[in-house]
């Protein structure tokens, strides 16, 4: 795989983790209370996802110019003036995402429940998950990846057995 196509699919995956936080509040879009989609921001805010928000478009804006300026090493300088300027109107659509992602949680949970989460998050516990959560999440995708082959070959492994057992040549 080469560096460009390397980068398209990181490109790729990030933009479909993005629509998949946003995917179910588009299709649903049911009417919930102003309170409780406040509250559903409010969530998204003291839990740290809507400055993850923020990293995510970071990340993918400096990997698609990486990818930009690859193509035309010469131009980066001219790519830079008006790729700039395009990165921060683009991140001026967050709050999008965060009445997408608030509406998510809105439909999900009662006022009540969306109060007992910001109080949680509040608290000296859920500000520190809050800041590791996404430390954990890359160890748990890291060990869910590592899980997964060994389990595939186990799995593939034990399949040709019993299917040579079997009369099968796999």
């Amino acid at each position: 795989m080469t560096k460009k196509e390397f980068i398209m699919r990181f490109v790729v995956s990030l933009l479909f983790g993005l629509m998949l936080i946003a995917a179910p509040a588009m299709a649903e879009q049911q009417a919930v209370d102003k309170e409780r989609l406040a509250l559903g921001k409010e969530v998204l805010e003291v839990s740290g996802a809507a400055a993850s928000f923020e990293k995510v478009l970071d990340l993918m804006g400096g990997q698609i110019f990486k990818m930009l300026v690859a193509q035309k090493p010469d131009k980066a300088d001219k790519i830079r003036e008006f790729f700039i300027p395009m990165m921060k109107e683009m991140a001026a659509r967050k709050g999008e995402l965060m009445e997408q992602a608030g509406r998510i949680y809105a439909e999900e949970f009662t006022a009540a429940e969306l109060k007992e989460l910001v109080a949680f998050y509040k608290t000296p516990v859920g500000q520190k998950l809050a800041r590791r959560i996404p430390i954990i999440m890359r160890k748990m995708n890291a060990a869910g990846s590592t899980w997964g082959r060994q389990v595939a070959r186990d799995i593939i492994k034990k399949a040709k057995e019993e299917a040579k057992r079997r009369g099968i040549d796999l």
